[in-house]
Formats: C-alpha cells, structure tokens, sequence
C-alpha cells in the first residue's frame, strides 16, 4: 500500500529566520496518527537564513541523519565534534548513551537547506558514533544511489541499523527501479522537481516536497517528469 503526503500537508513552523517542514510529529507539532513510519522517527526539512542557528537540544538513543541540499551547515556536539557540511554531503550521528547538539549557518549572506532524518538504532545505549561522506550530482544522476548504509561494504555513511538511504537525480525521462524486500518500507520524498511513482496499485504523480510512504509492495519504478531540469529526490528502505 502506498500513502502520499503532499507539501501542503507538512507542518509548519516559522521561528525568525528558521524555517521547517515536519513530515511526522515533532516538537510542538503533535498529531497520534502521524507519530513514525517503521524505524523512521522523524523527516524535517530545514532553512536557515544567514547567521542562525538551532537551539541546542539533547538526545540519545537516536541515529540522526543530516543531508545538505545548498549552503554550508555548521554541525557541532559536547563529544568535541565539529564539522562543516557542504551540498551533497551525509553526516550521519548516532547519539548512543546521549548527548547535546546544534546546527548554523555562520554564512553572512547564504542560506542553508538540510534534510533532518531520525531513526530508532537496533542496540541501545551504544557509545556516540559520528560518520560523514560526500557525493557528487554525477555519482547519483540517473541511479539508485546508497548515501548511507547499514549494509556492510557499501558506499556511504554508516547506519547502525538495516537500513539504505538513497539519493537520486533524474534526468526528465529517466527511471530507477526498486525492489522491496517481504517486511520491509520506502519513505521516498521529492526534494526538487516532479516524478512518477509507480507500484502495484497504480501510479501517482509527486511533486517538490511531497513524500509516499510504501508498505507491503514488492516493486517500486520511479520516472522523472519535470518540464524543465531534472529531478532531485531520496528513498529510505528501513524495517
């Protein structure tokens, strides 16, 4: 089964000169019938505008994903970890026995857009783990392309947990398929563009920020079908 989320659905906050997009409960936002989709805890767009930053806040037991769509974002934690994050980059943090974290764009003039993914680990209260790598607009034009793994010996962050992060741009015209293991999901959300999603109960049309949830399909075929330039969306496949 297949449900899509279009953008005007999102939840959304606006606090001075931070701007999100909520797909699933998060903070104030509060909604029993939108809490989680398998391991997947929460999916937040973000854009800071110049010069801000997001209140430190604490975690643990949690693998966040940070994903940089334009600009530079600035990540830093109490294990002493900091680090600059450009386009196409993947920073992937388990925060493990916990931790305090923050975000900014110290750019005086830039704006930075980020996609914020967290999942629930398969062990708790492991020691903080941090994994970053970086990808090329050629690396994931026209293919499936894993950003972040679980799977041992594939390209990407590390995820501690069964789960693939997938990144693809495509071209209008272009198409990926995926198979989808017995028991498993996809999350897929549109970044930029407009694609066809086709499963087995039909086909649907996405558009920028939408999402499609998919559950219990065993083949997923996506297209892209934007007037004008090429589409950028991810897939997760989680349990």
């Amino acid at each position: 089964m297949i449900k899509v989320m279009t953008s005007a659905e999102r939840h959304t906050v606006h606090n001075g000169g931070i701007h999100g997009e909520f797909s699933f409960s998060f903070g104030e936002y509060e909604d029993p019938h939108n809490e989680f989709f398998g391991s997947l805890l929460a999916h937040n767009e973000y854009v800071l505008e110049p010069k801000q930053r997001m209140e430190r806040s604490y975690h643990h037991d949690l693998i966040m994903v940070y994903f940089v769509l334009d600009g530079t974002l600035s990540y830093e934690d109490d294990t002493g970890e900091r680090i600059e994050l450009g386009p196409g980059s993947v920073y992937v943090v388990n925060t493990g026995t916990g931790g305090a974290h923050t975000q900014k764009n110290e750019d005086e003039t830039r704006s930075v857009r980020y996609l914020q993914l967290w999942l629930l680990p398969e062990e708790l209260g492991q020691e903080p783990t941090h994994h970053y790598a970086e990808f090329t607009r050629e690396q994931r034009l026209n293919q499936l392309f894993p950003v972040a793994s679980g799977v041992k010996g594939e390209s990407g962050a590390t995820l501690q947990l069964d789960a693939r992060l997938y990144s693809t741009i495509l071209e209008t015209g272009g198409r990926v398929s995926h198979s989808v293991a017995e028991g498993r999901r996809v999350h897929l959300y549109v970044v930029n563009g407009n694609v066809e999603v086709t499963t087995d109960e039909g086909v649907y049309q996405l558009s920028a920020g939408d999402t499609a949830r998919i559950h219990q399909c065993e083949e997923i075929q996506v297209k892209g079908i934007a007037a004008e330039g090429a589409s950028e969306w991810i897939a997760i496949d989680l349990p």
